[in-house]
């Protein structure tokens, strides 16, 4: 299963990527998503997400570090729910409207994990 977090890692480093350099197309993605779909998304993402990590953090190079990930995974999908998709909505909005160096630097954050995932994987 640790390919799983191989590849998860691989292409949250490519979508960071590409949010490093072309900022719009990921303000793209986001809008095509839709708000009802980008909420379940969202929530069901980061509970896959966590239940996986917890399942094969002994497999990993930091077990300890991948537990922790999981329950902050479990714990965000939880918050998104009880926040519920209007406030998601919102937040989403205000991220899309910060300029493109602010995009650019939390694409950067999400291209490091992605390559520290899958490289916990290898």
């Amino acid at each position: 299963m640790t390919w799983f977090i191989a590849v998860l890692g691989a292409l949250i480093a490519v979508m960071g990527l590409i949010g490093v350099v072309q900022p719009d197309r990921v303000r793209e993605m986001v809008d095509v998503m839709g708000s009802q779909k980008r909420f379940v998304f969202g929530v069901v993402v980061r509970l896959v997400m966590g239940a996986v990590l917890w399942w094969v953090a002994d497999e990993l190079r930091h077990p300890q570090i991948i537990r922790v990930l999981a329950v902050i995974a479990v714990v965000a999908a939880v918050i998104i729910l009880i926040a519920g998709r209007v406030r998601l909505d919102r937040m989403v909005e205000w991220w899309l409207r910060r300029s493109d160096g602010v995009l650019r630097l939390s694409m950067v954050f999400a291209t490091v994990f992605g390559v520290w995932l899958a490289w916990e994987a290898v």
